[in-house]
């Protein structure tokens, strides 16, 4: 019998093609599909990624305005353009002043071209120091908008400010009249990836009011958080994620696909491309274990934290000697080593220094009566135990019960003199 070689080879690579194919379509099979709710109010301001959107106020007034109030002057309109971005909606600003100079502005929030049927933004006066040292005063307020998208028009809330006027400011004039919204609102659900649920949100940081990556190839627009490590809050590292990028959590790589404007559902998919997992920043609340971690002092001694604390109770004090609140807590630290090691405390200091600083901290720990023991990388705040721990604030001790490795007690309850009432308290049963 022969044997067609050509086509043995034809079969072998059609078989390599279908199994890339189902690999693909594997890869971008859906893993948790999730409905979320609008979330509305109280979102301005709780968050670091807003990103301020302005609007130029002009004296001209938009075609599609039909009706304005009576008695007004040195009126100026801008346009919001909201919605999914392939058809968004343009609601009209007017913005004037009353004879007291207090300022007046009306949006056309059921965008039908009367402004007359508008309630006018409840403005907060804001005041501050400008550029002279001033008084000056910003505004604060807020407003719906009635935003038509293919499931029906939702009501999206926006913050809205209205920048103070310096005249003292050479850069002012320059500026021109703005107002700026940011985005009052957000998507919250919940996700199951294998086998753990985690509170999930989307974020519309530009205000666009479509929840869809479409902004730029640099940056989509929307954030991805997710409360990986469970503790009711979202951190900055390991836990806010570009939404059209890859993430990995636990280990594996998603995607995060948002297949509607109004941001209703969310698409959780393997990724096909692998990145490495960035993990949050440890829960230090008490109560909570305290990570893990085996070092090196400077005299050469090797540390396993917190096991080697065994049956005692022990702080992990991070500190700089460059530091001058540092320079405050380091005398009641002394104190408190020198009245309660003898029932059980013990300190091991993190030294948050620069390189080929070895010397230094040693002296300034000898000349400090900082006799326990310290760990010193060089690396001050990218140092091992820095990044273990997200460590962003010196001075900051943390108390820890050695026996069971969870963390007794916080910085703010160790600062200065509480960490003496601290201590007493919690030491008061063992003499």
């Amino acid at each position: 019998m022969r044997t067609d070689r050509c086509g043995l080879a034809t079969i072998f690579f059609l078989l390599i093609g279908c199994l890339a194919a189902g690999a693909a379509q594997a890869a971008q099979s859906p893993v948790y599909t999730a409905a979320l709710q609008l979330i509305t109010g109280g979102v301005a301001g709780q968050t670091s990624y807003s990103h301020p959107h302005p609007v130029g106020l002009l004296p001209y007034k938009p075609a599609s305005i039909t009706r304005v109030p009576s008695n007004i002057g040195n009126a100026k309109y801008g346009e919001i353009h909201f919605g999914p971005a392939d058809h968004p909606t343009d609601f009209v600003i007017l913005s004037y002043t009353t004879a007291n100079n207090l300022p007046v502005t009306i949006v056309d929030d059921n965008h039908n071209g009367d402004l007359t049927d508008d309630k006018p933004v409840d403005w907060k006066p804001v005041h501050f120091k400008g550029f002279n040292g001033t008084t000056l005063t910003r505004y604060i307020g807020s407003t719906v908008l009635d935003v038509p998208y293919k499931s029906g028009t939702v009501q999206m809330p926006l913050q809205l400010i209205l920048p103070a006027k310096d005249p003292s400011d050479p850069n002012s004039a320059a500026e021109g009249d703005t107002l700026l919204y940011v985005p009052d609102y957000l998507r919250k659900g919940s996700v199951s990836l294998n086998g753990v649920s985690y509170m999930v949100m989307l974020y519309d940081s530009m205000a666009r009011g479509d929840f869809r990556p479409n902004l730029s190839a640099g940056f989509g627009g929307t954030w991805l958080l997710i409360d990986v490590n469970h503790n009711g809050v979202i951190d900055q590292r390991g836990e806010t994620y570009e939404v059209g990028k890859p993430f990995n959590i636990a280990g594996t790589t998603y995607n995060a696909v948002v297949p509607n404007a109004s941001g209703s559902v969310l698409i959780i998919t393997h990724s096909s491309k692998q990145v490495p997992v960035v993990l949050p920043p440890p829960n230090l609340a008490p109560g909570n274990a305290a990570p893990e971690f085996t070092a090196v002092t400077m005299t050469g001694r090797k540390v396993t934290f917190p096991q080697d604390y065994h049956g005692k109770w022990v702080i992990l004090y991070f500190w700089g000697s460059w530091c001058p609140d540092c320079a405050q807590q380091n005398p009641y630290m002394e104190r408190a080593y020198a009245k309660f090691h003898n029932r059980g405390l013990d300190i091991l200091g993190v030294s948050i220094d620069q390189a080929n600083f070895a010397q230094q901290v040693k002296a300034y720990t000898h000349n400090n009566n900082m006799d326990w023991p310290e760990i010193y990388d060089g690396k001050m705040w990218d140092a091992t135990l820095a990044q273990l721990y997200f460590m962003r604030l010196i001075p900051t001790p943390i108390l820890v019960d050695g026996t069971t490795g969870k963390i007794v007690a916080g910085r703010d309850e160790l600062l200065h003199k509480s960490l003496d009432e601290t201590l007493t308290r919690i030491l008061a049963g063992h003499p």
